[in-house]
């Protein structure tokens, strides 16, 4: 900030000056800012863009902040403002009503977010050049970051600063860094969305524990009614307001709290300073017997083949239903699961048995037109009712396979696919 007020003294002097003397103030306003642009764009007669990163946090920071801001967009032509917000459904009630920008010349974009595994793993592993950590551990933060990209530069400067060849202390050490300590950007962060919910709701204490349990695993609503002895009613009540608020998603009988390093933060962070709110060492303690159990869980997890992974996911379904893509699929119920090897073929078929028989295809590696049809002639002569059909590649995929498994009726999931599934039942994904 230093440099670029003495290299503008000399083309914005009124700018730059009112600059340091909004600087010297104890508390300024958002309105400040918005002054500031105001005689940037006066003095130097250009446009401007003014960029807002999640503008619901800014609220929290400053009073008045749609009332300000919404009159200097009707005021102040020469500056685009572009407005971000992840959490969707609260930005659509705000544009509506707090900043009601719909009679003006307004444009809303969506941007549907892919994570790819693949461009996520490269760029993490280009920031954390010259490192070469083991992929296990590549994956483990791949697990928790999902594609946001201010997570990956923060976590990146801090391993680079605890990585060591133990990588299991290497890997507590960070999360220590990054998530448990009280001053880190997201500790304050995460601990300012509960200061939302604490103000926006008479019940957030039952909100909070219940945000915690879905944080540990426990994700159909049948287990929570059970697990908090709530009824039906004042259950759905209070998961309705975590989802109006952007901390809860219903994905069909399945719940997920989107931001997956948010949910990692309840329950190894939060959940303890909650059991143990003034007995630091005992805190400390647990968070990192915590840490250390998920990272044993996860390393033990990761190591074994995949077909043995996927099994192990498909023996956590219990009919559950769950939105995939645009579709709404009924995972099967299955008590029984065996795998049969096709190495001429090179995949393998999982055949489970239950309240529905499913047939799996596992493929590794290029699924082609051939292999879906191959799938389905091995599994075409078994006639029986509630039959469900799912043949997954873990390797590239190619169009036609695709076309094949549309006509055939066989459920095919990718890698992406599989990867969402894996990491909605706590689960490492494929890397």
């Amino acid at each position: 900030l230093d440099k670029l007020i003495i290299e503008s003294s000399r083309y914005l002097s009124s700018t730059v000056n009112y600059i340091k003397e909004t600087l010297k103030k104890n508390n300024f306003f958002f309105l400040d800012i918005l002054e500031l642009i105001n005689k940037f764009v006066n003095e130097s007669k250009k446009k401007c863009i003014l960029v807002v990163k999640e503008l619901q946090e800014l609220a929290t920071i400053f009073e008045h902040f749609y009332t300000d801001f919404s009159k200097f967009i009707i005021l102040q032509r020469r500056c685009m403002v572009i407005l971000t917000s992840s959490k969707l459904r609260e930005a659509k009630k705000i544009l509506g009503r707090e900043l009601n920008l719909l009679f003006g010349s307004f444009e809303i974009v969506y941007l549907e977010e892919e994570e790819s595994t693949l461009e996520s793993y490269l760029f993490l592993s280009n920031l954390l050049k010259p490192l070469n950590p083991e992929p296990y551990f590549i994956g483990f933060f791949l697990n928790l970051l999902s594609s946001n990209a201010i997570y990956y530069e923060i976590f990146a400067d801090v391993i680079k600063q605890f990585y060591r060849d133990n990588s299991e202390d290497s890997i507590v050490d960070i999360i220590e860094n990054t998530l448990y300590s009280n001053s880190s950007w997201i500790f304050q962060k995460f601990i300012n969305r509960i200061e939302l919910i604490k103000e926006r709701y008479r019940d957030f204490r039952q909100l909070l524990k219940l945000l915690i349990f879905i944080s540990d695993g426990y994700i159909r609503k049948s287990d929570l009614a059970f697990l908090l002895h709530w009824d039906q009613k004042g259950l759905a009540s209070k998961l309705q307001k975590l989802i109006d608020s952007s901390n809860l998603e219903n994905l069909g009988n399945i719940y997920k709290i989107p931001d997956s390093l948010f949910s990692f933060w309840l329950s190894k962070v939060f959940k303890f300073y909650l059991v143990y709110p003034s007995n630091r060492e005992r805190r400390y303690l647990a968070f990192k017997e915590a840490v250390y159990e998920e990272i044993a869980l996860f390393k033990e997890e990761f190591a074994k083949e995949k077909a043995q992974r996927i099994l192990n996911l498909f023996s956590s379904f219990r009919g559950d239903t769950l939105l995939i893509g645009d579709n709404r699929v009924r995972l099967p119920r299955l008590d029984k699961i065996k795998t049969i090897s096709y190495p001429e073929k090179r995949f393998n078929i999982l055949i489970g048995e239950g309240e529905e028989i499913a047939f799996v295809g596992v493929k590794e590696d290029v699924t082609q037109e051939k292999d879906i049809l191959d799938f389905e002639r091995i599994t075409d002569p078994i006639k029986v009712r509630n039959l469900k059909k799912i043949f997954i590649s873990l390797g590239m995929l190619e169009n036609s396979a695709r076309l094949v498994a549309k006509e055939s009726k066989i459920l095919l999931w990718d890698s992406e696919v599989v990867n969402k599934i894996l990491k909605l039942y706590h689960k490492p994904i494929f890397l």
